[in-house]
């Protein structure tokens, strides 16, 4: 009796989940159906958002009625509007919350910002001399902060360009290594400078620095959006070309290396995702892995779906909602849904050269910047949910690199 009871409510619970599954199935369809239908009412008024509702409306409920709707409105919208930073020796590019701005930061130790409209320089801020090794525009506090290659850095307010907070040069003598450069945290708040001679941790808001992180001397260092974890890699001491990966606390200086797995070879390409409670990791020629950031644990691979001789994945990224991230060897793109491990989308690239790609903030749009040849590059965009090739837009002189606004719709090059 026990075990047909037992049975019984094993049978009523899987009933029970059925159920809710096909009402989640349900509800995604006619929530599909719903976006399809508000695509066609704007699509004379609106092409773009028309474009954006068709894209979401095919991926919640495919069909032949949602495919020439997404057609119809890839038809009528036009491209992402595209800005040329003609900014001299440029290094990093962070658009304004509202993309009407850029800021861009350079070699002789400035960052300066341009109207996107007019293509004016608005701001020059200054740094100091040396290079400035990285740059952000936080859009949750609309602040600009930079940090040079001697680990002073400087925050400005992103409306008035009033500078907040000033952070002095270390004395050290401490210089970039090849890998070397300042990564934040989402906010701004926080900001960590990789560099031989000792790594530094700077306060972006009171201004304090740590001038060495311990047993970080040259290595890559990436820190979370989250500002908790920093992941530090170490080179094998028998084998230069290897390394291990491995996330510090930064509040109790605790450490969790990664899934061995990781450690076989050299890591192309590390990635935190936007809320910093996973990232994307390199496996070379056998694809990548989602890492869980609290337990340093891997969350799910993700392979390298190759036809012939497999190639080295070295181009990672998540999209702006962290619902969807991307893997790359150049000729290839699969993009996945970040949650559940399955391919989305596969994208076969014109050409096998492809120098910087991107997700768009919702994963329904995917970038490439190619190199075209001639001193041409070119920019694709392509549509996740059908793989088609929206727009191709050469770009001259040659680019090497670009940013995407909030909304998608304007695209700076450098």
């Amino acid at each position: 009796e026990a075990e047909a009871a037992a049975a019984l409510a094993r049978e009523e619970r899987d009933a029970k989940e059925r159920a809710r599954a096909r009402l989640a199935k349900a509800l995604q369809r006619s929530e599909g159906t719903r976006l399809v239908a508000t695509a066609q009412a704007v699509l004379d008024r609106d092409p773009r958002l028309a474009l954006l509702l068709a894209i979401e409306g095919a991926v919640r409920a495919p069909g032949a009625h949602a495919n020439r709707m997404l057609l119809a409105a890839i038809a009528k919208a036009p491209g992402p509007e595209v800005w040329l930073a003609a900014a001299p020796q440029a290094l990093h590019m962070a658009f304004d919350p509202r993309g009407t701005r850029l800021a861009t930061s350079h070699r002789d130790g400035r960052v300066r910002v341009w109207d996107t409209d007019t293509g004016a320089c608005l701001r020059v801020l200054d740094l100091g001399r040396e290079m400035v090794a990285g740059l952000i525009w936080a859009s949750a506090t609309n602040r600009i902060a930079a940090v040079n290659a001697t680990g002073a850095a400087g925050v400005w307010d992103g409306e008035t360009y009033e500078r907040l907070v000033t952070v002095a040069a270390d004395r050290g003598g401490a210089k970039l290594h090849g890998m070397g450069g300042a990564t934040f945290v989402a906010d701004g708040s926080r900001a960590v400078l990789a560099r031989w001679g000792g790594s530094r941790l700077l306060d972006l808001e009171s201004g304090a620095a740590h001038d060495e992180i311990p047993d970080t001397d040259g290595q890559r260092l990436w820190l979370s959006p989250s500002g908790r974890p920093l992941l530090r890699s170490v080179r094998q001491a028998h084998d230069v070309s290897r390394e291990r990966l491995i996330l510090r606390d930064l509040e109790d200086g605790s450490e969790e290396a990664l899934d061995p797995a990781i450690h076989g070879s050299w890591t192309h390409a590390t990635v935190f995702s936007p809320d910093g409670s996973c990232l994307v990791a390199s496996l070379g020629t056998e694809g990548a892995c989602l890492v869980d950031t609290a337990t340093g644990r891997t969350i799910r691979r993700l392979p390298a779906r190759e036809d012939g001789e497999p190639k080295l994945i070295f181009r990672l990224g998540f999209s702006g909602d962290g619902r969807r991230v991307f893997t790359s060897n150049g000729a290839r793109t699969w993009i996945w849904d970040a949650r559940h491990g399955h391919c989305v989308a596969t994208l076969r690239h014109r050409r096998s050269n492809t120098l910087f790609p991107a997700l768009d903030l919702t994963g329904s749009r995917f970038y490439a910047l190619t190199d075209a040849g001639q001193g041409v590059t070119a920019l694709h965009v392509y549509c996740v949910a059908t793989g088609e090739l929206l727009h191709e837009l050469p770009t001259r002189p040659r680019a090497i690199r670009f940013a995407v606004s909030a909304d998608g719709e304007r695209v700076a090059l450098m």
